[in-house]
């Protein structure tokens, strides 16, 4: 594939989208990296408080987390190369706790109140062997909070065809999650140990379109299973408050496509990528990224970014629920609801030699007016937000 794309134009490619999923990282399998590269981002994420009239706490304020990520890639030996990945969240705040029918008939938020704390620190490494024609990857890693564990472990195949203007893929991962929840011994109704699992499987082609031009589609199924409700949210039901109840299996399909493309005459890169998702649960989305990568003089680059979103509501969701509900399913999670997202970013970049320095901002605001999917319930608890991020990035021999 190297040989049959202008190394800038290439860079440029790679450089102008978000990362692809972890099951298809990268664009070829004719070799490894040549150089080593590193990454350092920190970012301040920040939920705007909840609408007054839509809630009874009297405590708006929503969760801030502070983020630090750590990125090495690296040849080791001939014929391999090295990845890690680091992560560090330090998160504080609010989270939507339950809901109640409010004197209106509207639905109004019960917050968890300013008593969550907690840090996530997670670690990913892997290892891609190549060899003439094809390359295979295994990666492991480990996500701890205090009062959960994820462990996985996953494997892909690359196959490179066509000249190296095709590359084929097959991925397999594996995850165990155990969820020890805290202050169960408060909440009676509340699991003190919990299990769940995920099998993931996934299938990624890449084309080389032209010397501008490469297309990345993939197709995923995956199947979780064991303790799939959340352990802090409770649900009413009626003038009874039980805990979130889902299905104790879920399964997925998601089709995910990405486009790159150099635009000579603007001298930058677009990126352009949709996902559907569709999975047991009743939830249907849609995900469309755009992105555009604008060099400008002196080694500078400015990228705004866009993305809409829109999702169905789960079967079992509603904000309350009476008793003669017959569903033994039962939550009122907003991430369950049918709603819409906008987002917008913007990043400027700066080239010095083989160092970069970055500074990125996202605003997102999300409604049940955004959705595609019209549902006569809306989730009071919806979040809005902003991320700021700044990035140093170096390469070197």
């Amino acid at each position: 594939m190297k040989k049959n794309l202008h190394p800038s134009k290439l860079a440029l490619l790679t450089a102008s989208a978000l990362a692809l999923p972890a099951i298809s990282q990268h664009l070829s399998a004719a070799g490894p990296t040549t150089t080593s590269k590193i990454k350092v981002h920190a970012g301040s994420y920040q939920e705007d408080d909840i609408q007054e009239e839509k809630t009874l706490s009297a405590n708006r304020g929503r969760y801030d987390v502070d983020i630090g990520q750590f990125y090495l890639l690296t040849p080791m030996g001939e014929r391999g190369e090295f990845t890690l990945n680091l992560a560090y969240e330090k998160m504080s705040g609010a989270s939507p706790w339950f809901t109640l029918p409010g004197l209106d008939g509207e639905a109004v938020q019960i917050m968890s109140g300013a008593t969550i704390a907690d840090q996530r620190t997670d670690t990913a490494l892997s290892y891609k062997h190549f060899w003439e024609s094809f390359a295979l990857q295994v990666n492991t890693g480990l996500s701890d909070e205090d009062d959960y564990r994820a462990k996985n472990l996953g494997i892909s195949l690359h196959k490179e065809l066509n000249k190296g203007l095709t590359e084929f893929a097959l991925a397999f991962a594996y995850s165990r999650d155990k969820l020890r929840p805290s202050d169960s011994e408060q909440f009676l109704d509340r699991v003190q140990t919990a299990d769940k699992y995920l099998q993931e499987f996934g299938v990624t082609l890449t084309q080389v379109i032209n010397a501008s031009t490469i297309v990345q589609t993939s197709l995923n199924y995956e199947r979780q299973w064991g303790f799939l409700s959340d352990p802090y949210k409770v649900v009413f039901v009626e003038n009874n408050i039980l805990p979130d109840s889902r299905p104790d299996t879920r399964h997925a399909v998601s089709w995910t496509t990405d486009m790159r493309h150099f635009v000579d005459a603007a001298n930058a890169a677009v990126k352009v990528k949709y996902r559907w998702f569709s999975d047991s649960w009743g939830v249907n989305s849609h995900t469309l990224d755009l992105q555009w990568h604008q060099n400008l003089p002196r080694d500078w680059a400015i990228i705004p970014s866009i993305r809409v979103y829109s999702q169905s509501q789960a079967n079992f969701f509603d904000n309350t629920f009476s008793e003669s509900s017959t569903n033994t399913s039962h939550s009122n999670d907003y991430r369950l609801s049918a709603y819409g997202a906008r987002s917008l970013g913007l990043e400027v970049r700066k080239k010095f030699g083989s160092y970069a320095l970055g500074l990125g901002y996202k605003k997102y605001r999300s409604a049940a007016e955004y959705s595609y999917s019209k549902s006569p319930t809306e989730a009071p608890g919806l979040v809005d937000f902003s991320l700021l991020t700044l990035k140093f990035e170096m390469e070197f021999f």
